[in-house]
């Protein structure tokens, strides 16, 4: 087994030692680069309650004026489980990029049908490297799963391929699956493939196989609703939801419940230390 990489410049391992995926050596150093500094983790909280842990990545929001930096997530991170067509306003939502760098997030936009969620920054972090979503990322080639682990917020990796003509068990029209084996601690993390490129945003069924919304349809979803916002002369700090101009679509997106696992990839053995985060 080849032993774990360690960037100088990065204070985490950025592999799981026990895993038999060794990923990261298989990527292009810049690469890594880019994604230890735009792949967060984002918790949202009931008062003290944590209510749901996902990953996130830092974007910038197709078509918006200036340098704004957004994150896209899952909207499980802020969907209410009493009623999963639903967003909780309740919810506090915290931002962590290692080694200590934490924020105040903000909800600014959900669509709910494909569940997908953007988060604004309260205050700013230093060292990042936004995503530019509209770059178009090759379905053909190898691709990689990325999350941060929920509790001490390393990265993790899973490689795989595209598949094609097999149908996804959340019966959403835009979603497209890969052969990448992630677990909770994935949802709304990115899919990328070798050369750095987005390929779309990780869901998760807990099959054997990564349900993902593709970037054509993100960027299509964003794009339409900064015209919105131009159109209705609202600025990207006012919320808006449900989707534009778009009936709400009545399929469920249930929200996970969360759990915990510290054992190698892909194995469903449980572990409900409430300290060890299960790994991607």
């Amino acid at each position: 087994m080849p032993p774990p990489l360690v960037l100088e410049w990065y204070p985490y391992v950025v592999s799981n030692p026990c895993s038999r995926e060794y990923v990261w050596a298989l990527l292009p150093r810049d690469v890594v680069t880019n994604i230890s500094r735009s792949v967060v983790k984002l918790a949202s909280f009931n008062g003290n309650i944590r209510s749901f842990a996902c990953t996130g990545l830092l974007i910038k929001w197709p078509g918006a004026e200036g340098t704004n930096t957004v994150i896209l997530t899952s909207a499980s991170l802020v969907r209410s489980r009493y009623d999963h067509f639903k967003i909780d306003n309740n919810l506090t939502i915290d931002v962590f990029l290692p080694p200590k760098q934490h924020a105040k997030g903000t909800l600014v936009f959900y669509h709910l049908n494909t569940n997908l969620a953007v988060v604004s920054l309260e205050k700013r972090i230093h060292g990042i490297r936004p995503f530019d979503i509209c770059r178009k990322g090759d379905l053909s080639k190898p691709v990689v799963a990325i999350a941060r682990k929920i509790e001490a917020g390393f990265l993790m990796a899973s490689k795989g391929e595209v598949i094609y003509g097999q149908t996804c068990s959340i019966y959403v029209e835009k979603l497209m699956l890969s052969t990448c084996k992630i677990n909770k601690a994935g949802i709304g993390g990115p899919l990328i493939n070798f050369d750095g490129a987005f390929v779309g945003m990780n869901h998760y069924d807990g099959s054997e196989v990564t349900p993902f919304l593709p970037r054509r349809g993100i960027v299509q979803i964003l794009k339409g609703e900064i015209n919105w916002r131009r159109q209705s002369g609202l600025s990207m700090d006012i919320l808006h939801g449900v989707g534009y101009r778009s009936q709400i679509d009545r399929r469920r997106w249930p929200v996970p419940e969360p759990y915990w696992h510290h054992d190698l990839l892909g194995m469903d053995k449980y572990d409900l230390h409430p300290h060890v985060g299960r790994q991607l």
